[in-house]
């Protein structure tokens, strides 16, 4: 225990993390007595939102632990957790952008009525809300960022894990499904146009309903690289079971 706490001190110092985060994937590797506990503080920087922390636990984790058997579970739990975590966020998020929308209406509705109305006031307040407003986008943007990235790494591991983000991404506001479309550019490109399991997933799986847009993203991206029979003929089989013309 003595040893991890020292190494998560390495991890926290921006001059020493990446040997702090690289001595815990040693461990989580090697030392079965220490397995579980390095993994668990590996998972924690991989989902942190530090980016520069998160890129480099995250890349440990998918290149060389994500393949044992031993850890794989519980990899992938911790990052499906940590996105339906963000999914309920952005719910969160869009029901109070809705009531705040309401409130702002009746308060305008008051004001009609109010000749003692302070301007100045109300615009100071005015500001002061939407700095707030402000704020807590950025801060979901990050959290959302520190949720996607180590599943998007482990789908160019294990392309099942693609029907968890299409599951996922059906169920996200679009505040958060834009985080998703700008990480399928770079999914693409490492799984490549010849994926043989992206391309039976496009062929034959079941798309949630809310999750089509993902699809279409990740179809659009294979043919900018290259328009392949095997392509064709997925998106072919896509058409005849979805009836989708787009």
């Amino acid at each position: 225990e003595e040893t991890i706490h020292c190494v998560r001190q390495l991890c926290e110092d921006p001059d020493r993390r990446e040997l702090g985060l690289d001595t815990l994937s040693e461990l989580a590797l090697y030392r079965e007595a220490c397995r579980t506990s390095a993994l668990s503080i590996l998972l924690e920087f991989s989902t942190c939102e530090e980016d520069e922390t998160r890129k480099i636990a995250v890349k440990r984790i998918a290149d060389s632990l994500f393949q044992i058997r031993a850890m794989s579970s519980s990899i992938s739990l911790h990052a499906e957790e940590r996105v339906n975590q963000a999914v309920e966020k952005s719910k969160e998020r869009a029901l109070q952008a809705r009531k705040a929308k309401e409130e702002e209406k009746n308060k305008s509705a008051d004001g009609d009525d109010d000749d003692d109305d302070d301007d100045d006031e109300a615009m100071k307040m005015k500001l002061e809300e939407e700095k707030k407003r402000e704020e807590a986008a950025a801060a979901a943007l990050k959290l959302y960022d520190s949720a996607l990235d180590l599943i998007f790494a482990l789908c160019t591991k294990r392309v099942d894990l693609v029907e968890f983000l299409h599951t996922s991404f059906a169920q996200a506001t679009l505040e958060l499904r834009k985080r998703f479309h700008l990480r399928v550019p770079e999914l693409v490109r490492k799984l490549g146009v010849d994926s043989d399991e992206l391309l039976t997933f496009i062929k034959d799986r079941p798309i949630p309903e809310g999750g089509v847009d993902l699809m279409y993203h990740i179809i659009h991206e294979l043919a900018q690289i290259a328009i392949t029979p095997k392509l064709v003929q997925a998106v072919a089989s896509l058409h005849k079971r979805t009836k989708e013309t787009q």
